[in-house]
This record gives structure tokens, sequence and C-alpha cells, in this order.
């Protein structure tokens, strides 16, 4: 008898200590979710954009002549660029482009008249500087390349080769050189849908070895167009 009370006592002390306690405070359990919720989009590493607009270019770009009307004439403009973007500020790609303008009515002398035809077809490694990531976004763009420079000029008037004209080129004229160029330029993007931005940006691109009468040689595009990041 007393060896069965003793066995007793020990499942009792077993099922007490195996089974939970539950006081008045317990009589609910609410399992407790945490969702995290973002508006950021995931990252992007490649942006390509496509553009076009007007270029202007200066009146010394024209090799051997001195004109009477100095100044600057436009024409369309084109360029496709890509970048791999490091984070949301920094990208470093490449661009092509092609830049025309169109020279016409250049007075060399009184009795002479030419016009003139200009083509810029550049390689550039460019760089792009976002300075915000929201909004209305703002940013520097530079570039350092070659440029396939291209005129073609036809002049009304005495013919070529009379004094004092010897040294220019009959005409029509036309010649094509590769021309080392710098690039540097400002412009800012707007969101659209998506991860799609319109934008517009002008740059000044320089020709340093294209410097006629003591003139620097450059052409301005400025562009509108749209990118893509993905």
């Amino acid at each position: 008898m007393r060896r069965s009370l003793y066995l007793l006592s020990v499942c009792f002390f077993l099922i007490t200590i195996n089974c939970p306690v539950f006081s008045a405070e317990d009589n609910s359990v609410t399992p407790q979710i945490t969702v995290t919720v973002t508006n950021q989009p995931p990252d992007k590493h490649y942006e390509i954009a496509v553009m076009g607009g007007l270029n202007f270019i200066s009146a010394s770009i024209i090799p051997g002549v001195t004109t009477n009307e100095p100044g600057s004439e436009s024409g369309a403009d084109g360029e496709i660029e890509g970048y791999y973007l490091f984070d949301h500020h920094w990208g470093l790609g490449l661009s092509i482009g092609y830049h025309h303008a169109y020279y016409s009515s250049v007075d060399i002398l009184p009795e002479w008249e030419g016009n003139f035809n200009f083509g810029f077809l550049d390689f550039l490694a460019v760089s792009k500087y976002r300075f915000r990531t929201k909004g209305l976004r703002p940013y520097l763009i530079s570039g350092v390349g070659i440029c396939s420079y291209n005129w073609s000029s036809v002049v009304n008037g005495a013919p070529w080769g009379s004094m004092p004209f010897t040294l220019l080129p009959p005409s029509p004229y036309s010649s094509s050189t590769i021309y080392p160029e710098l690039s540097g330029g400002i412009g800012f993007e707007i969101p659209l849908f998506f991860e799609l931005n319109l934008f517009i940006q002008g740059k000044y691109n320089w020709i340093p070895t294209l410097a006629t009468n003591s003139h620097v040689s450059f052409f301005v595009p400025i562009d509108a167009g749209v990118n893509l990041l993905f």
C-alpha cells in the first residue's frame, strides 16, 4: 500500500512539471507578425539614353578662310549614350553622336560667297553624376574621345585658283579629319513612369586642334530625349 502511494506521488509530480501553467492573463495568445514595406525600387545598374536637338557651331572652324561675317550657325543633332551605374549618383559609359551644321552666305570677299556644311561624328568615354535621386534630378556630364570632323564647301564668284586665292581648295570641296575632343555639360531629368525619364541637356564640345585665326573651335549641342534605367 505504501509502495503504491509512493508510485502515485511520483507520477503526479512528473505530470505536473511537464504541463504548462496558465494564469488568468494567458487566456489568449496573439501571434505578432511584422511586415516591412519599402517604396524604394531595386537598384538599377544600366542606363541607355537616346536624344536629338540642335547643334550650334563656331564660325572659326572654316579651315583657311577668314570671313567678314564671324558668328555661329546651327543644324541637327543626335546622340546615343550608355552607362554602367555604380550607385544612384555615379555612372560611366560610352557615347556616339552625330552633329551637323550649315553655314551659308559667308562673305570671303565682296565678290565671293560660300556655303559650308559641317559634320562631327564623335566617340566619347563619358561620365555622369546625378545630384538628386528623386523628383527633378539635375546632373553633370563630361567626356573625352575622338571626333571625325568633315566639311564641304561651295563658293560662288571668281574661279578657285585666282590670285590671291591660290592656296584655297577648288569648289566644290570636301575634307575629313580625326581630332581629339573634350566635352562637358549639364542637364536635368524628369521621371515619367517605371524607370523611364525625360531629360534636357546642353554640352560644350571643344576640339583643341581645330583653332583657326586665333579662335577656339567648338560646337554646342542642346538636346532633349529619354533614358531608361534597367
